[in-house]
């Protein structure tokens, strides 16, 4: 399994920003769905995100292939 896959949306304290990363992300390690909350207590937006079917059919893809990096920019070089 891979090591990245535990989701901490909606009980961690994070801002609505981090959560969508955390979730992008997530959806890139082609990882199982493993939630560390109760959708019955996470805000609202939370729950919108966890339940966001184009997030989850990124994740569910047929292949089941991670995403790999394409372009690596430097911070410096900007």
């Amino acid at each position: 399994m891979n090591a990245n896959a535990k989701l901490v949306i909606g009980n961690f304290g994070m801002s609505d920003d981090q959560e969508r990363v955390h979730m992008a992300m997530w959806a890139m390690w082609s990882a199982p769905l493993i939630m560390s909350n109760d959708l019955r207590s996470v805000k609202r937006s939370s729950k919108r995100l966890l339940l966001n079917k184009n997030v989850l059919r990124i994740n569910q893809d047929e292949l089941g292939v991670q995403a790999r990096i394409v372009v690596e920019v430097l911070l410096d070089s900007l």
